[in-house]
C-alpha cells in the first residue's frame, strides 16, 4: 500500500490470477451468508466487523512504513497522521518502545496484503476507466459469491486484530487511537 501504483503496468491476466489465488473469506462465514441473503432481497448489507478496524486507523501504520521524503508521502493523509501522532511526544515514543513486536507484525501483515492492495488498485482503475467487463471478470475469477469483496474482507481479517491490539496499546499509554480513525 505504500508504493506509488498510479500506473497499471501488468496485464489483466495477472490480476485475474490474483483474484483466483488470493485468500477469501470462507463461504460459510456468517457475514458472507448475511450479504448473500441481503443481496437476494435487493438490499445492501455490511456485516458487523467488516472493513478496516477504526475506519482509517490503518492509515497511521501505513504512513509509518512510507519513505517520508517521497512526494506521495508529502501530500498524503498518512503524513498528517504520522505528524500528529509524533507531536504527542513521550506517549507515542512509549507506545513504539512497548510494542515493537506488534509493529513488526503489522508491517508483516501490510506486506502479506500487498497483492490485495495491488488488486484493489487495479479494480478501482477498471471502475474509474469504465472497464466494467474486466471488473466483472475479476469478480468471477474469485470463484466466490461475493467476488472481490471476499478477497477484501480476508485482507482486513488479517489486519484488524493487529490494529485492534495497537489501539489498545495506544490507549494504555494515554493516546486516543480513534482520533486517527
Amino acid at each position: 500500500m505504500t508504493e506509488d501504483r498510479s500506473e497499471i503496468p501488468k496485464p489483466h491476466e495477472y490480476y485475474l490470477e490474483l483474484a483466483r489465488t488470493l485468500p477469501k473469506l470462507p463461504i460459510d462465514d456468517p457475514g458472507v451468508q448475511e450479504v448473500i441473503t441481503a443481496r437476494k432481497r435487493g438490499e445492501h448489507h455490511i456485516p458487523e466487523g467488516w472493513g478496516p478496524y477504526g475506519n482509517t486507523f490503518f492509515i497511521l501504520f501505513d504512513g509509518l512504513r512510507m519513505d517520508r521524503s517521497s512526494p506521495r508521502f508529502q501530500k498524503s493523509l498518512q503524513r498528517r497522521y504520522v505528524e500528529e501522532v509524533e507531536a504527542l511526544g513521550e506517549p507515542w515514543r512509549r507506545f513504539l518502545s512497548e510494542n515493537k513486536d506488534l509493529l513488526e507484525e503489522i508491517d508483516e501483515a501490510f506486506e502479506a496484503n500487498n497483492p490485495y492492495w495491488e488488486l484493489e488498485d487495479y479494480a478501482l482503475h477498471l471502475a474509474n476507466t469504465r472497464q466494467f467487463d474486466k471488473h466483472a471478470e475479476l469478480d468471477k475469477a474469485t470463484g466466490h459469491p461475493l467476488g472481490l469483496n471476499a478477497v477484501q474482507q480476508a485482507a482486513w481479517a488479517r489486519m484488524n486484530p493487529l490494529l485492534e491490539r495497537a489501539g489498545h496499546g495506544m490507549q494504555a499509554v494515554g493516546i486516543n487511537p480513534m482520533r486517527f480513525g
